[in-house]
């Protein structure tokens, strides 16, 4: 299974200028927990998720008015590090890989590391495994007492 095949998309982006009140009205507009960030030329220049919102500006009892998501977000240059990003022909082995390594539970899709086509999360790698698990103990049992 490669990260195309179990990508959520399209990516609902947001400019690193928005404010995070800003960031969080798109969030529940769009039902989603990330948003992938822009500068005002299209570039990605991280993700920031709803955990960042809360523990980089709510928590710290900054005007979620007045604190931009650039402040915010997870990407190079800003608190939270890197842009983690994965092609869409990688395989389900090495997201999972990325992801452990980063530390991180969502990874960008992106063909060529300047636009995304996609982003895959923990959950959906769980769900599809559980789905081809699912699959393979209903195939086995046709022809294997289990």
């Amino acid at each position: 299974m490669k990260a195309k095949d179990m990508m959520s998309a399209p990516v609902t982006e947001v400019f690193e200028s928005a404010t995070v009140q800003r960031a969080a009205q798109i969030m529940a507009a769009h039902r989603t927990g990330i948003l992938l960030v822009t500068d005002a030329d299209g570039q990605m220049r991280g993700v920031v998720t709803d955990r960042d919102l809360l523990l980089r500006s709510v928590a710290v009892e900054l005007d979620p008015a007045q604190v931009t998501v650039g402040e915010c977000m997870s990407g190079p240059g800003s608190p939270g590090g890197q842009l983690v990003t994965v092609k869409p022909d990688d395989d389900l082995e090495d997201v999972a890989g990325v992801m452990h390594k980063a530390g991180v539970h969502r990874v960008v899709v992106s063909p060529d590391g300047r636009r995304a086509v996609g982003l895959v999360s923990f959950d959906e790698i769980a769900v599809d495994l559980k789905r081809y698990l699912d699959l393979f103990l209903a195939v086995a049992s046709r022809y294997h007492k289990l």
